[in-house]
């Protein structure tokens, strides 16, 4: 693995063309919220940014053409992603290879320059799959992931063991992976998951034909670095964390309700959570939407369901709770949330070995807990609900601590085009 840090400023040269790939068109989670929040960046350096999805919105797949009144010009293919697709038989052949959104990509690509255009893929294994990685490197683009997760080696994408909620050790995609039953939901949909790699690695050259890996942690490049080609460049490019509106404060000491930010699926902890709040009994608010939203309707019939937000609503939502809870049974990559919650002076309570953990000292400026253990998860919600001056300790601490991870922008964007043009030379000789 070739790892090339991101050079510390930008070149004066006009960038070129961007094609950005994500399932969805919407904020759907942290990674297209990146993939949105890139694709407005670039817009405004200069760059013709063009979004290449799958969804239009959440309760729906849309129809396939030009969505209308985007920020970013975007084209959606008009497909269901697999967990939502009705025809489950569609669902699962067109997780493996889909076809028809490689067909649409390959005629939004015939109106680019291959030597004046760079692709940039985040999500595609929800809908898009790797036909649309396939499509582009077949016809001559430099392809760059943006790993939001460990797809690019893992059949399940999180390095973890679910059944035994324990982290995975073997090496991906060898006889003890293959045979391994450390799905999420069954040992048959772990073989599916194996057959889509295969055809990923195999078919699509996924992901040794890359032009490159971007990791947005430090932490995710220590695990994914371990099985992505040697000779393949690797960049560490953390995600943005931007400060709270200047009008918004939070005062933890003043409210009893915790905070949830993200998908409501089994790999987030959601279940760990539940339990915990029905052993604590505190009040929950929890920020997104996901498979798993009916069961916490049913279990926790108090708790509010936000679904997603923009991001000045997030903000609001933020500041009126005393503690964020990040429950991840998963190898998360970022941990977004948990810096948003920071720089609003909120602690979290963080799944230990996972990549917010790399932030948040126990005890200090936050709280950590055993991947899973419900039991102590309700206990640190208890010490935080009776100890209001606790949380505003830790979370004084927190906004203390996340000032040196924070920058602008434009120092963003700068690092992400020169990552371009490192792997495409000629992004920096347009205009």
């Amino acid at each position: 693995m070739n790892i090339r840090p991101a050079l510390a400023k930008a070149t004066s040269a006009a960038p070129g063309s961007v094609i950005l790939l994500n399932d969805y068109a919407y904020a759907q989670g942290g990674g297209s919220q990146v993939a949105l929040q890139q694709a407005r960046y670039l817009r405004d350096a200069g760059c013709d940014v063009t979004l290449f999805t799958a969804m239009a919105r959440q309760d729906s797949p849309g129809v396939a053409g030009w969505l209308a009144d985007q920020p970013i010009p975007t084209w959606n293919s008009g497909q269901w992603d697999i967990a939502g697709d009705p025809i489950r038989f569609r669902a699962a052949s067109q997780g493996l290879w889909n076809f028809e959104a490689a067909r649409q990509l390959a005629f939004i690509l015939s109106e680019k320059n291959p030597r004046e255009t760079v692709v940039l893929v985040h999500g595609w294994t929800k809908a898009l799959s790797a036909s649309v990685v396939h499509c582009a490197i077949r016809c001559g683009f430099t392809v760059l992931l943006v790993a939001h997760d460990y797809f690019a080696a893992c059949p399940n994408g999180a390095y973890y063991d679910f059944p035994r909620q324990a982290g995975c050790h073997r090496r991906p995609m060898s006889l003890d992976c293959i045979t391994a039953n450390c799905d999420r939901e069954s040992f048959a949909q772990k073989q599916w998951r194996v057959l889509r790699q295969g055809i990923q690695k195999w078919a699509a050259g996924l992901p040794g034909k890359l032009g490159g890996v971007i990791c947005v942690s430090e932490f995710q490049q220590r695990l994914l670095g371990n099985w992505l080609p040697e000779s393949l460049p690797c960049h560490v490019l953390p995600n943005l964390i931007l400060p709270p509106p200047e009008n918004l404060h939070a005062d933890v000491t003043s409210t009893e309700v915790f905070g949830f930010c993200g998908r409501l699926s089994p790999e987030k902890g959601i279940s760990c959570l539940v339990n915990a709040v029905e052993q604590s009994g505190v009040e929950m608010l929890l920020i997104g939407d996901g498979p798993l939203a009916p069961e916490v309707h049913i279990k926790l019939p108090a708790a509010v369901i936000s679904g997603w937000l923009d991001q000045p609503s997030v903000w609001r939502k933020l500041a009126g709770i005393r503690s964020l809870i990040f429950p991840s049974v998963c190898v998360e990559t970022f941990g977004l949330s948990v810096f948003e919650a920071a720089t609003l002076g909120i602690p979290a309570i963080v799944t230990a070995g996972t990549a917010p953990s790399d932030f948040v000292r126990d005890g200090l400026n936050g709280l950590l807990f055993p991947a899973g253990d419900a039991d102590e998860l309700a206990k640190k919600l208890v010490a935080l609900r009776e100890n209001p001056s606790l949380a505003k300790n830790l979370g004084a601490q927190a906004q203390r601590d996340v000032q040196a991870h924070l920058r602008s922008p434009q120092s963003y964007t700068g690092e992400l085009l020169d990552i371009l043009r490192c792997a495409q030379p000629s992004f920096q000789m347009i205009g």
